[in-house]
């Protein structure tokens, strides 16, 4: 089906009564209030960036348990269209407040359940596919030495030596990497797509889904559970991160999604590190060619980098060792 514009679509859908913009950094999301149904939230995803993934992005949305498809009805259904970009709706989860609006400290409580949520995601979806995305994502782990080739000079020079001491360890558990465990995965549980409440969590956005190793799963949801953690507290040391985020997050993981093997226990602390530092090779680089957003990317940087520091100092060997009992 192809709808000739925005308010074909949402015509489509009931008589609408309101229509909101969510912030969206790649595709452009409306939230849709209606007479007679529930919210939807539409999503336009350019083509020209999906073509290659969005069968994959739709199994995952179907499979998730977390999100009610509304177009396409059926995961069989022809995509509908809109010009040049996909179209996909879901109904709106009222219940619930982004991770990212949170202004205390998770607990570990809450860790422990987010990290459950996840882990039961991918349960559901690792089924889904096989096949990696044709070009890998800027931030896949992958993409770590081209990164750090590429982009070491635009980081700001006091934090340049805790990029550098991370990348050492991940040069050592590279060879690792291939060997495993791989399946279909979110790949991006940040703040902006988790939504926490009292009777639950959900996981949003499936843009990013992809192939890859099943340990970058948790690792990357620890890196930004340990942003959250680091803006809302004061002043903190490596063992209480670990103990009150860190840890119970992994246990969550592991409760739903099933042990780690020995390597994706060993690998999982330098993969959680490497991602902040991806996270500040990333970002600098786009600082650099973004002046005027430059304070908007240098706060969001901020975490990653005292993250880096605090582990630094700490020494990455015995922030490894933390875990070396689990």
């Amino acid at each position: 089906m192809e709808f000739t514009s925005l308010d074909h679509l949402f015509l489509s859908l009931g008589e609408t009564t309101s229509v909101s913009s969510l912030d969206s950094e790649h595709d452009k999301n409306f939230l849709v209030r209606f007479t007679d149904r529930s919210p939807v939230v539409v999503k336009l995803m350019r083509k020209s960036r999906y073509s290659s993934s969005i069968n994959l992005i739709l199994a995952c949305m179907f499979k998730s348990g977390y999100l009610t498809m509304v177009l396409p009805s059926t995961l069989s259904s022809s995509i509908p269209t809109i010009d040049d970009c996909f179209c996909l709706a879901y109904e709106y989860i009222e219940e619930g407040t982004l991770l990212s609006k949170k202004t205390i400290p998770l607990s570990e409580e809450r860790a422990f359940r987010i990290g459950a949520a996840v882990g039961e995601l991918n349960q559901r979806i690792a089924d889904v596919s096989r096949e990696p995305r044709e070009t890998p994502l800027e931030w896949n782990f992958s993409q770590f030495s081209k990164l750090f080739v590429s982009n070491l000079l635009f980081v700001p020079s006091e934090t340049i030596i805790y990029v550098k001491n991370v990348f050492s360890h991940f040069d050592r558990i590279s060879p690792d990497l291939p060997l495993l465990p791989h399946q279909v995965c979110h790949n991006d549980c940040n703040e902006d797509n988790i939504l926490v409440s009292d009777s639950g969590v959900s996981i949003i956005d499936y843009c990013d889904v992809d192939y890859v190793a099943r340990v970058y799963e948790i690792a990357i949801l620890c890196n930004y559970l340990i942003g959250q953690f680091l803006r809302c507290s004061g002043k903190v040391e490596v063992g209480e991160m670990v103990k009150k985020v860190i840890k119970p997050a992994l246990a969550g993981f592991i409760s739903t999604a099933g042990a780690l093997t020995e390597t994706e226990h060993r690998v999982f602390p330098i993969l959680t590190l490497s991602r902040a530092a991806m996270s500040i090779l990333i970002q600098s680089k786009h600082m650099h060619a973004s002046p005027s957003n430059a304070e908007y990317l240098g706060s969001s940087m901020k975490s990653n980098m005292k993250f880096l520091r605090l582990v630094s100092d700490f020494g990455i060997e015995n922030f490894s060792k933390l875990f070396s009992s689990e």
